[in-house]
C-alpha cells in the first residue's frame, strides 16, 4: 500500500484558453517543501520578531538597538515570556547594518537575563559574552568554549 498526499490546487489560465464549459484551465502544482511558516511577534503594538521553526528571530539595525551599557540584546519582557519563553528553542538577533547574527537558547536568556526598563517598556537583556556570534566569516565560541566542532 503506497501513500499519496492530498495535493494542493492552484487555478490559474494558460494563455487565456478555457476548457470546453467556459471555465479557465485547472492545473494542479505539488508543493513538496512548504515554506516555513512565521508567527509575527509584536509588542506594544509594533512587530519586534517573529517565530519561524522554534527559533524567535528579530531584526535590528545594531546601532540604534544593542545597548551600550552594558553591551547587550534586550527583548521586551511580555513579549518573551508570553511568546518566547513556551513557543522557541532559540533567539537570532541578526543585525541588518553588519550582517552579524547573534544566537542564544532561549533556556541560556531566561536564565542569566536581567530586567530594565529605559522609557520603552519592561525588557530583559543578556550581554554580549553569552551569544554566539555568526556571519561576516565570523565565529565566535559559545559561552562554554564550544565551536562547530563541538570541542
Amino acid at each position: 500500500m503506497t501513500y499519496k498526499k492530498k495535493p494542493s490546487r492552484v487555478l490559474g489560465r494558460l494563455g487565456g484558453q478555457n476548457n470546453e464549459a467556459g471555465k479557465p484551465h485547472c492545473h494542479t502544482y505539488f508543493n513538496t517543501h512548504p515554506e516555513p511558516v512565521k508567527t509575527r511577534i509584536e509588542a506594544k503594538g509594533k512587530v519586534i520578531g517573529y517565530l519561524e521553526d522554534r527559533t524567535f528571530i528579530k531584526l535590528v539595525l545594531g546601532s540604534k538597538h544593542q545597548l551600550k551599557r552594558p553591551p547587550a540584546w534586550a527583548i521586551d519582557a511580555e513579549a518573551f515570556d508570553r511568546e518566547v519563553k513556551p513557543n522557541a528553542t532559540k533567539i537570532v538577533v541578526r543585525d541588518r547594518e553588519t550582517g552579524l547574527e547573534y544566537h542564544c537558547l532561549v533556556e541560556v536568556f531566561d536564565r542569566l537575563k536581567a530586567d530594565l526598563d529605559r522609557g520603552f517598556g519592561r525588557q530583559y537583556f543578556l550581554t554580549l559574552n553569552h551569544w554566539e556570534v555568526k556571519g561576516n566569516g565570523h565565529h565566535q565560541l559559545g559561552l562554554w568554549g564550544e565551536g562547530d566542532d563541538g570541542r
